[in-house]
């Protein structure tokens, strides 16, 4: 991080932890909401844009943090775009009833219509929002960025009240130096710049800036996850496949690496051992051949590829049960 923006960032929680500046505000805002031309819904879950966006601002950034002891803020919707990143340290977010935890470097994107709350566990945790007016999406952003785009189509189907599939996109920015950039110096334009048009069009230039860089990011961790999920289902037709004789070396051998980078990919993509998959392999055969087949339980066990004193050890491990007792259980 250039030392410049973190002297600022830093000097920026000092004064907002110690004054309550901008809390007192947001909380005199809503005391006096009528004064100030919004009203706050009786269920007080939706929270109006007129509570943040002032003076035709399209773009407000907030800071949480524990204040007299407290980080929860209860459950809520808001017309506007959220996102959050975890400045310093971590936090909790309940979003439409699944809870997230968030690692320093994390950003959270939510939708329209998301209901969520957030904690921020210990006085050391720092959390900046920035929240971004619709109109600004709709009438700005969504024509520069490309119109292939899924982060795009995030925000469009979200305006549109569309059927999404996910109601907040998650991003790992601790390595990211090009989104923290962006982020940091719109957290330090917005708390240092005057209150003015000049700092709100700087404040596009870096949110336009930023959402391209989130957009690269989405891709090229979609494409690896479609890659991961390819690679996956391949070690695992193999296995399937070869099960009974299959050997780390032949695999090795099969997709052309060595046994070392084997073990690793193994690992890597399905998060388990090679003996661990082989294993849960042979075992579902030989759940398969009790419950389809009449074969002898010696037969079955030199069919997976093992003894038989090994298979009765192994299988009775893995269920708790005797291959006698689960087929007289499970006999189809």
């Amino acid at each position: 991080m250039d030392r410049n923006i973190k002297q600022q960032l830093e000097k920026i929680i000092m004064n907002e932890t110690t004054t309550h500046n901008q809390m007192n505000k947001l909380a005199y805002r809503i005391f006096h909401a009528k004064k100030f031309g919004f009203s706050i819904p009786t269920d007080k879950f939706h929270l109006p844009s007129g509570i943040y966006f002032q003076n035709e601002q399209k773009i407000v950034v907030t800071i949480d943090y524990q204040h007299d002891g407290s980080g929860y803020t209860a459950p809520h919707s808001h017309d506007f775009f959220e996102m959050f990143y975890v400045y310093q340290g971590s936090c909790f977010s309940t979003i439409n009833d699944e809870d997230c935890e968030f690692k320093q470097g994390s950003l959270c994107i939510y939708n329209l219509q998301a209901k969520h709350s957030i904690t921020i566990p210990t006085q050391n945790d720092i959390i900046f929002n920035i929240l971004i007016h619709p109109s600004l999406m709709q009438k700005t952003f969504f024509t520069m960025l490309s119109d292939n785009n899924n982060l795009t189509r995030f925000f469009i189907e979200s305006i549109q009240n569309g059927d999404m599939e996910s109601s907040y996109l998650i991003f790992d920015c601790s390595q990211n130096k090009s989104i923290q950039f962006y982020l940091q110096n719109m957290i330090v334009e917005y708390f240092t710049g005057k209150d003015s048009q000049q700092t709100q069009k700087y404040l596009q230039i870096l949110l336009l800036g930023l959402l391209t860089m989130l957009s690269v990011e989405y891709q090229r961790s979609f494409q690896e996850d479609q890659q991961t999920d390819m690679i996956k289902t391949k070690i695992l037709e193999y296995i399937n496949t070869y099960y009974q004789y299959a050997t780390l070396s032949s695999m090795a051998e099969y997709f052309h690496y060595s046994k070392r980078n084997m073990i690793y990919y193994i690992y890597k993509h399905t998060g388990k051992k090679f003996s661990e998959l082989q294993k849960e392999t042979r075992i579902n055969a030989i759940k398969n051949f009790l419950t389809t087949t009449t074969l002898p339980i010696k037969e079955i066990a030199d069919k997976v590829g093992y003894s038989f004193n090994f298979a009765t050890t192994v299988f009775k491990q893995e269920t708790g049960m005797t291959m006698s007792q689960y087929r007289k259980k499970n006999k189809k």
